[in-house]
């Protein structure tokens, strides 16, 4: 004779499909929580680390664990990076009293035309005129010197472009802005001359 199941035991068993589900996406919802909270990897020499989440809803009980290998030592010691020119903090006074203000390099580059170096600056956030802004060009054993009067804009003072003729090879370019107020300069760029 066979068995008919009893209405109440059908539902129940389509109902703990969806609580079974419902513990798995919760478990994996706290395992990538818990992944993304990590902000820091073990210790040198420590062991792995085991995280595990644990949700609780009506029904089954479902447990999940992650392992995360213990980094291992590199054979090369790390390459040091280039040391950037300090540039002066922003807002920090120059010495002689005036304010520092940030000058900004937008273009820089070979003019084949007029076979010179031209670039173009900006004073970010002052807006004054009395300034002059210098292109220096530092290449090989030389350096190039290129100064102009510094225009007041809407929100900046504009350098425009300032150029000086350069001899073939690799020059460092920076902009600097004097004024009896405020004076700054750009971080330095890098210009190749054909």
């Amino acid at each position: 004779m066979r068995a008919t199941p009893s209405p109440s035991a059908g539902r129940a068993g389509r109902r703990s499909v969806p609580a079974r589900r419902a513990v798995a996406c919760a478990a994996s919802l706290a395992l990538v929580l818990l992944a993304a909270a990590c902000t820091t990897g073990p210790r040198e020499g420590a062991a792995p680390t085991t995280a595990s989440a644990t949700a609780s809803t009506p029904g089954p009980t479902s447990t999940a664990t992650a392992t995360t290998p213990a980094p291992q030592a590199s054979a090369q010691p790390p390459t040091p990076e280039p040391t950037p020119e300090p540039a002066p903090a922003p807002g920090a006074e120059p010495p002689d009293g005036r304010g520092a203000v940030p000058v900004v390099v937008t273009y820089s580059g070979w003019d084949v035309a007029a076979s010179r170096v031209a670039v173009g600056a900006y004073v970010e956030g002052l807006v004054e005129s009395g300034g002059t802004c210098t292109l220096t060009l530092t290449g090989p054993g030389t350096t190039r010197t290129a100064s102009q009067p510094a225009t007041p804009d809407a929100g900046s003072t504009s350098c425009g472009e300032l150029a000086a003729g350069a001899s073939s090879g690799t020059w460092s370019a920076r902009v600097t802005y004097e004024s009896p107020t405020a004076s700054g300069a750009s971080a330095t760029v890098e210009v190749v001359v054909p």
